[in-house]
């Protein structure tokens, strides 16, 4: 089987992005009216009134296996974002303008790695909870598992199985006028290799993010 090149790595992120735009668009074309885009936008609220789910703790979290890599960490610091995590080793980090994104390793019987990549903008006075309510306004009749997690000390609501290419883990927090969307992918694949890729990738970021501003320290690599 082929390796995935970080370059093709990059070109799966941007496919599900598309995927997800095409989503939003299909509700357009049906006579809907969409408030501000997933980066942030403004423009029409939407027709729709959405309630919003009760958001609840985050589920017992289930042995993540780092494969292949081992137990070791390594450590990216953003400063200019002003935050840090770690991620496992033998993973590929490929910094993308004022973004990140980090790749499971390549297995010859898997088409894809477990990945994350974070988008951030501005949050334009928004809540994380009031940004989850809008994404799923635009997938009409999508339910998905909601719940927090915390990031560096502060509250951030998850959204499991969200839609793309694959389906996909988001994370949404607010921090210091900044919209921080990480996402995991894929979630829920009969891929095994590379659901267990993804897990492992989520269980090592959340656990060790920091905010850099708050005089915390970032986590050691090894």
């Amino acid at each position: 089987m082929e390796h995935i090149s970080p370059l093709g790595a990059v070109h799966f992120r941007r496919v599900r992005r598309l995927t997800l735009s095409l989503v939003v668009l299909s509700m357009l074309t049906s006579g809907c009216t969409l408030g501000s885009t997933l980066s942030g936008g403004s423009g029409a609220t939407a027709t729709k009134a959405v309630v919003s789910e009760p958001t609840t703790t985050a589920p017992a979290p289930q042995p993540a296996t780092l494969t292949p890599g081992g137990t070791g960490v390594e450590t990216v610091s953003l400063g200019a974002l002003d935050f840090c995590f770690s991620y496992p080793k033998g993973y590929t980090l490929l910094p993308y303008g004022e973004s990140v994104e980090v790749v499971g390793p390549q297995s010859g019987s898997v088409p894809e790695p477990g990945m994350m990549w974070i988008d951030v903008s501005n949050a334009q006075g928004r809540t994380a909870e009031d940004v989850v309510d809008e994404e799923l306004s635009y997938v009409a009749g999508l339910n998905p598992p909601r719940y927090t997690v915390m990031l560096g000390g502060e509250e951030a609501v998850v959204l499991d199985g969200m839609p793309g290419q694959n389906l996909v883990r988001r994370v949404y927090i607010v921090h210091a006028g900044r919209l921080i969307i990480p996402t995991f992918s894929p979630y829920g694949s009969d891929n095994a290799f590379a659901n267990d890729q993804m897990e492992a990738l989520y269980a090592a970021a959340t656990s060790s993010w920091a905010w850099i501003s708050s005089g915390a320290p970032c986590p050691p690599g090894s």
